[in-house]
Formats: C-alpha cells, structure tokens, sequence
C-alpha cells in the first residue's frame, strides 16, 4: 500500500497467524520485511496486540530488536500501548532461547524512552514489575528532562506504582533537570496518595520537602500554584507527630517571591487565610526581608546561583498586599489590611506604596477601599 504494507504486515496487523503461515510458505517472503515506516510484521503484531501472530513470527526467528523510524523495537512497542501479554512472550522467549538475540529490555526510542519509562508513564503497575524483575537495568533510569520512572508515575499519581519503584530501590531524592523531585510531581497534580506512600515508606521527606526547584520552588509553592484548596497546604505544613511535613512557609525562591506573596499572585484567597492563621505566616515578609535576615544561611545555599538572583531577591520587596491590589482582587486586599498588612509599605525599587499601585493598574474601586477603609496615605 502507499505506506509500504505488504499482505504480510496486513496479515500480522489483523492477527491472521494461519494467513501468515500460508504467505511465508507459499510465496517465499521474508517475515522480518520493513514497510516505509520501518515496521517489521512482528512490531504490527505487538502495535495492535495480535498475540497468535506475534508468536507465530517469534517462532519464524525474526529479530524482536529490530527498530522502526521512530527508534522503538517490540517490546517498547508493547510497553507504549499497554500490553502486558505480549510484553511477557517476548521476555520468555529471550529467556528461553527463542530470539535470535537477547531482548534488548532497555532499548531507548529517538525519545530517549525506555519500556521502563513508558510503563512507569502509564501507570501499568504489571509492565514495570515484569520489566524489573526480568532484569530491566535501571530503576532510576532517566529520560532526555530527566525524569525517572518513579518520577513519571509520582506525576500520574500511580501510588502501587511508586511503593513498588521504592521498594527495588529507586531514589527518592532524585531531581529531573528542572530539578522537580518526586514531591514536586505528585504535588502538582495533587496525588496525596503518593504522598502517603512516601510517608509510608520511610522516606526522608522531611529533607526533601525544603529541596528547591531550578527557581527556587519547593514542594510547597508547587501546592500554592496549582491549587485553590489548602488542603495540600495544610498536609504539607502539618508537625511530623501528626503525620505531616513541616514545610517552611516564611522562605523565598530565587526571585525573592514568599509563600503568602505567591497564594496572593494567584488570588488563592482560602490559601492565605490558613497560612496566616493557622501557620503564623508573616504577613507582610517579603523576599528582600528574608534575604537581609537570613543572609548567611542564603548565601551557603544558593553560593551557585548567579548573583543576579541575589539581587532580584534584594530588590523586589514586594508584599502580598502589593501584589493583590495590583491584580485587583479586592477580597485579598481588605483581608491583608485585617490582618495587619501595612498598606503604606514601599517598594525597593521605585517606591511604590499600595495606592500608586492601585492607580498604576487602574483599579478606581482599589483606589475607594483604600482610601476609605484603610490607614493608606494619599
């Protein structure tokens, strides 16, 4: 056909084993033949889970390593599309002796994706054991950004998936290249089930819950960014004693941003009012403040960073009051102000107070609350 099919990639794709038995017998063809896309009948067999077919071309000793166009041999195939099975016939024939050679168990696409990975990306809790047990190098095996299995499936929120990557071993402190750990992922999406499992397995998540992202992000601002509940928040914050993490709240990333200014910039309004009330968040702590108080321990951990970080964290000073009303969200605004957010506070850089932000930003109903409702200086 006009992508290079031959009858016997029509008979492998359909599952037709007795056809294909009668094509290779009767017209002398080869049954590892590549059509235009460099799929071999067996790879079609495996695409579109035709497990007659497939032993039937296992059993003619086609190379089950062979790749198509997009770098990928049969048994990634069957990993890409969930089928255990055929995964399983192929690892016991190259068990057995059946293959010509070796299954290549860890065989990477032009991806950079291993079955391991694909399985750990779908979830498929029987492919990842099947591939690990049967001798799949690498727990920890990374992809192009990165991520590990226990990474992908901490980010699909597959918990069976990640209690079993823990127990062969895989690392829990490992980082992808944006340097999100498997707390970041789960918290994203908010799987706490992950995070019970974490918990559960002794991991030392108290120590990871303060490792920083590339920006400076831990965990909890991955909570704070992605979603409106505090639940996660309140989970993440909780003493150890009541199977919490003690997530810090009064730090900053490495633009100078707080917890409380992040929540604000995201008008998470129940956010904010469970960190100052029930965590004791500062209420008009910004970066800059954090940067002068605690300038030592900041320069220890962030020795490696550009200067200008330093910098964007000195000059921002920028408070969660700041930053509400030049968004607009007015709830937040007079809740600050009740809480005893200053509304005269200055910014470093060109001294603006919460009314000139207000005017900046063209919010006149701000500009009325303001001036009516609070101690802010015209």
């Amino acid at each position: 056909d006009s992508n290079g099919n031959s009858v016997i990639h029509k008979a492998a794709s359909l599952g037709h084993a007795e056809v294909l038995m009668q094509l290779l017998e009767r017209t002398g063809a080869k049954p590892d033949l590549v059509n235009g896309s460099l799929a071999t009948p067996l790879h079609l067999a495996c695409k579109n889970a035709r497990m007659d077919a497939a032993k039937f071309l296992v059993g003619c000793g086609v190379d089950a390593n062979s790749q198509d166009e997009h770098g990928q041999n049969s048994l990634l195939i069957c990993c890409i599309h969930g089928h255990f099975e055929l995964a399983r016939m192929l690892i016991e024939a190259s068990i057995s002796g059946h293959l010509p050679e070796p299954l290549e168990i860890d065989s990477k696409d032009h991806r950079g994706l291993s079955p391991l990975n694909c399985a750990a990306i779908k979830g498929d809790f029987d492919l990842v054991k099947l591939l690990i047990i049967n001798g799949s190098a690498s727990v920890d095996s990374p992809s192009p950004k990165g991520c590990t299995p226990l990474l992908y499936a901490a980010r699909g929120g597959y918990a069976e998936v990640v209690r079993f990557l823990l127990h062969r071993g895989a690392s829990p402190l490992v980082q992808d290249h944006a340097g999100g750990t498997v707390l970041h992922h789960a918290i994203e999406k908010g799987h706490t089930e992950v995070l019970s499992v974490l918990q559960e397995q002794g991991i030392d998540v108290h120590t990871s819950i303060e490792i920083p992202d590339n920006a400076g992000r831990t965990p909890v601002f991955e909570a704070i960014d992605n979603h409106e509940s505090p639940m996660i928040v309140r989970l993440l914050t909780k003493p150890r004693k009541d199977g919490g993490f003690e997530a810090k709240l009064n730090i900053m990333n490495y633009n100078g941003q707080t917890p409380l200014f992040s929540a604000a910039r995201e008008g998470h309004f129940e956010i904010i009012k469970f960190m100052i009330e029930e965590c004791d968040c500062r209420v008009d702590l910004t970066g800059g403040e954090l940067f002068k108080e605690d300038y030592d321990e900041a320069e220890e951990r962030y020795d490696s960073l550009e200067e200008k970080f330093f910098m964007e964290a000195y000059k921002n000073c920028m408070t969660p009051l700041h930053v509400a009303v030049a968004l607009g969200y007015e709830d937040i605004m007079m809740y600050l102000v009740q809480q005893g957010a200053n509304p005269n506070l200055q910014t470093k850089i060109k001294g603006y107070t919460a009314l000139h932000l207000a005017v900046l930003a063209n919010k006149p109903e701000i500009i009325i609350e303001l001036l009516t409702k609070t101690q802010a200086n015209p």
